[in-house]
């Protein structure tokens, strides 16, 4: 009852008398202008300043009237935080517990500033066994910081004790999840650089471990084994270990299955999708095939996540030379209305796809489906050919790929050997047979078109046994498709064999 009495009484004294509310529909009346600006925003119909001072005073002029509505907007919205409907089935077990775990520290924290020790202590007490519950370990230090920090009144050094050791525990637990997020982090950081594998990671990543595994005997908090789970299958696959690196994904999906309260669903499509990208690299595709349809249903159509879905179910219907479900997987992402809030690398990467699925439906003698056709045509590309600046190893082996295929659909032989000579010269500066051993050889079989005149029968003899190589079903060193292998080397090959051979027979060479 006291810690009821000091609630009401710290309401009753300081609560707004009126409540900052706003309608879901403008008013009838000119001067509802906050909600005018809102049903803007929640109907789409504003994108810009200019757009939003027309729908609310009827002229684009952005002023100080304007600007205090925009703050005044922002307050209210921020206050209906706290009011949102974030529950069961909607909301995942572990989504719904954060989002109350997250409202009962403020509400803490606002009584301890009107000192009032019973309520404080009461939520504190029920807030940390939700926190400990789902490992809300950072939660978890605030209650009990609260908790020890009153325990002190009592007049109990044992509870002081008890509370005082709690903290410590989760203070370890804390470090530890820090230490791997951190490390997690600074490894990923590399690849928003490079599409590419970096094996010149691997030692990094060992070292990385190495710490991990310092602290996995002692540390058991769900963050903490997330980011292990994420290191390591990351690791194994810069290793090009993809066999582990797909074992690591299953243990970690295991892990979940025994912390259902905690493991959200994109937490599995995450480690799904990264067996997805293995199995592309193992060119395991029938196990490709299973994981998308198990990853299908993870996603929210629309989100961030299912954009990086369905990047590799195109890639998976790519490299299996299902064009026609590969157009319905481009046409189905790029006219979701989401599409346009993506970054521009992202629409760029779109329209690469695009440019090599026309390429494929092309020499396959089938028609794109309405719609799905790449939104930059073939001559554009040719005028402006896109490139990934930080990328040397990833998009933009692709893209010179599809630079020089495009240049030879057209009869230009003149461009490109003209560009040869920069080929090879990217081709020594940043790719290593070693490491990037598929598009060196492809690059390799270029070269020998180039310098035998584009004879389509020298160049099938002289580029066999790089094709040979290139065929050969070695699971420890093929390359990573995504940003490299849009398509299939093998398939892109024998298709410029017949491409070639058709323009011969033509007069063309």
């Amino acid at each position: 009852m006291k810690y009821l009495r000091e609630i009401a009484q710290i309401v009753t004294r300081y609560r707004e008398k009126n409540l900052d509310v706003i309608d879901d529909e403008p008013s009838q009346g000119d001067t509802d202008y906050i909600s005018k600006l809102y049903y803007g925003f929640k109907e789409n119909k504003v994108t810009t300043d200019l757009s939003a001072a027309e729908l609310v005073y009827g002229a684009p002029k952005i002023d100080t009237k304007y600007t205090t509505l925009k703050n005044r907007l922002k307050r209210k919205l921020l206050n209906l935080l706290f009011f949102l409907d974030i529950r069961e089935p909607d909301f995942s077990e572990f989504s719904v517990a954060r989002y109350q775990n997250a409202k009962n520290l403020f509400w803490i924290n606002t009584l301890v500033g009107f000192g009032a020790r019973n309520s404080s202590v009461k939520l504190a007490e029920s807030g940390l066994t939700q926190a400990l519950k789902y490992d809300f370990t950072w939660n978890s230090l605030q209650y009990l910081l609260v908790l020890r920090n009153y325990s002190r009144f009592s007049g109990s050094e044992r509870q002081y004790d008890k509370y005082d050791q709690m903290l410590r525990n989760q203070l370890r637990t804390f470090e530890a999840e820090l230490v791997a997020q951190e490390l997690y982090e600074r490894l990923t950081i590399r690849f928003s650089r490079s599409a590419a594998e970096q094996p010149d990671l691997i030692d990094v990543c060992q070292s990385y471990l190495s710490q991990l595994d310092a602290y996995k005997s002692s540390i058991d908090s769900f963050n903490f084994n997330l980011y292990y789970y994420r290191l390591r299958a990351h690791a194994k696959q810069i290793g090009q270990q993809y066999l582990e690196s797909v074992n690591t994904c299953e243990d970690a999906t295991q892990y979940f299955d025994k912390h259902k309260h905690v493991a959200y669903k994109l937490l599995y499509a995450e480690f799904y999708l990264q067996e997805l990208t293995c199995f592309l690299q193992l060119r395991e595709y029938t196990k490709g095939k299973e994981l998308v349809e198990i990853c299908r249903p993870l996603y929210i159509e629309g989100g961030a996540n299912w954009f990086n879905f369905m990047e590799y179910q195109f890639l998976l219907e790519m490299h299996t030379l299902h064009f026609k479900e590969a157009s319905e997987v481009l046409l189905k992402t790029t006219s979701n209305n989401r599409f346009q809030f993506q970054s521009e690398e992202i629409k760029e990467k779109w329209i690469i796809y695009g440019l090599y699925l026309d390429f494929a439906l092309r020499h396959t003698h089938s028609d794109s489906i309405s719609g799905a056709k790449s939104q930059m045509d073939p001559d554009r590309f040719l005028r402006t050919v896109p490139n990934f600046k930080k990328d040397k190893r990833g998009y933009n082996i692709a893209i010179l790929i599809l630079h020089i295929i495009m240049l030879l659909e057209k009869n230009d032989f003149g461009s490109i050997i003209s560009r040869m000579d920069a080929l090879r010269t990217y081709r020594n500066r940043y790719l290593q047979v070693s490491t990037n051993r598929r598009s060196a050889l492809f690059f390799k079989m270029l070269q020998i078109m180039e310098s035998n005149s584009f004879d389509p029968t020298v160049t099938a003899v002289k580029s066999k046994q790089y094709f040979d190589r290139l065929s050969a079903r070695t699971s420890d060193v093929v390359e990573v498709q995504e940003g490299v292998q849009i398509l299939s080397f093998e398939w892109l090959w024998q298709a410029i064999i017949k491409m070639l051979e058709e323009k011969q027979k033509q007069g063309k060479l």
